[in-house]
């Protein structure tokens, strides 16, 4: 049961909320405060979330079918226009949650990783939601390299393809293991340096 102040906030925000039609489906309206109604119903829709935090709704659909939107792309659709085709849609505080309008905006995806790591939110390494390898994994590489195997036989250790393991090396992926790689380096050399 909600809370009596929880009922006058939400009561609140959509007397003062600005809402628009949602630009994809027409049942539907956009708040500038991110959220989504339909609007026979006046019903607030309660959103969903992805891994990353966003907020998802399913909208149904003619034919008995379901379609998940984002709930970020379809407000700033509604008060700002379509997304130019070398943006994508930003979240300025970095809380993918926070879908208020005055938090999103376009930008380039350049533009828009820069801004994820000011924030701190950009997943890198063992903690990207797609990574199979952890950080003790790729100091085996260069440790591996360092040692005199070839990428092919690298690959033969780890699962990932002989490719990866080239980007690996030449600081394409998990350049932010930069500083790990120098101390590994020069740890590596001061010892060698010590057994001659």
């Amino acid at each position: 049961m909600k809370k009596p102040y929880g009922i006058a906030v939400n009561l609140w925000k959509q007397l003062m909320a600005q809402w628009k039609d949602m630009v994809n489906d027409d049942r539907y309206e956009v708040s500038d405060q991110g959220e989504v109604r339909r609007k026979d119903t006046q019903r607030i829709r309660v959103p969903s979330s992805t891994p990353s935090k966003y907020k998802v709704i399913v909208l149904s659909m003619p034919g008995g079918k379901y379609k998940g939107v984002y709930v970020h792309r379809e407000v700033i659709r509604a008060f700002v226009g379509e997304c130019p085709s070398d943006c994508e849609v930003s979240h300025l505080n970095g809380d993918n949650t926070d879908n208020r309008l005055v938090n999103l905006a376009y930008e380039s995806r350049l533009r828009n990783m820069r801004r994820k790591k000011e924030h701190g939110t950009q997943a890198y390494g063992a903690a990207h939601q797609s990574s199979k390898l952890t950080d003790g994994m790729v100091q085996k590489i260069w440790q591996l390299s360092f040692d005199g195997l070839s990428q092919n036989e690298i690959s033969k250790h780890l699962p990932v393809s002989k490719s990866h393991i080239g980007r690996i090396l030449r600081g394409e992926h998990w350049s932010h293991e930069d500083i790990r790689k120098a101390v590994w380096y020069l740890n590596r050399l001061l010892a060698t340096e010590i057994n001659r």
